[in-house]
């Protein structure tokens, strides 16, 4: 009886190991770059990329590098860009195209004047465009401040000139090649809301 016993135990060990040896191993051909490790999968195997917050391979075989620049972050071969900058590698900072001097039509004005963008340092998303608009503040036009995201920027509410006040409620403008369009809509002590368009060209 015990003899019987040993082998039906025996017999059973033996067939879990043949079992055992007959299951493929879904990783025995899969190849990863350098940069990657075989990891079975449910039922399959994938490379798994060596890759950290900023930067780190990607693709089937972990064969791309993409290399986040200026505190952006790295997910799925993708850079997800802080504000302020743009670009494959986050490389761009988006305010830059709009920095110069520029020609302002105005249809809130008579005559044409000329404008400069400028950075500001309250942040690397944040323009300064001087010498901008119909109101004037001790004879001199307000500098107004943007805010950029990508090729368009937004403008608060700001108001300028103590005593004489005049607001600036909302604005925004977008840029297109040499030309930025630029929408302000003002309110003043002794007006109601009045909304100015001017068309910028670059000198």
């Amino acid at each position: 009886m015990k003899a019987r016993k040993l082998l039906l135990a025996m017999m059973t060990i033996a067939s879990v190991m043949l079992f055992n040896a007959c299951e493929e191993d879904p990783c025995k051909d899969v190849t990863c770059s350098s940069n990657g490790t075989p990891v079975e999968s449910l039922g399959g195997c994938n490379c798994d990329c060596d890759s950290d917050a900023d930067s780190g391979y990607y693709g089937d075989d972990c064969e791309n590098f993409k290399n986040c620049l200026n505190g952006s972050s790295f997910s799925d071969g993708t850079c997800s860009c802080d504000a302020g900058y743009e670009g494959d590698s986050c490389q761009t900072v988006s305010r830059n195209k709009f920095l110069g001097d520029f020609d302002a039509n105005d249809n809130c004005t008579t005559a044409p004047y000329v404008v400069e963008i400028s950075t500001s340092s309250t942040g690397i998303d944040k323009i300064i465009i001087k010498n901008f608009g119909k109101y004037l503040c001790a004879g001199a036009a307000p500098d107004v401040v943007a805010t950029v995201t990508g090729s368009t920027f937004t403008i608060a509410q700001q108001t300028f000139c103590t005593g004489n006040e005049f607001t600036i409620d909302e604005g925004q403008g977008s840029i297109t090649s040499n030309q930025i369009t630029v929408t302000i809509t003002y309110k003043t002590t002794f007006t109601t809301q009045e909304t100015c368009t001017a068309v910028l060209t670059r000198q």
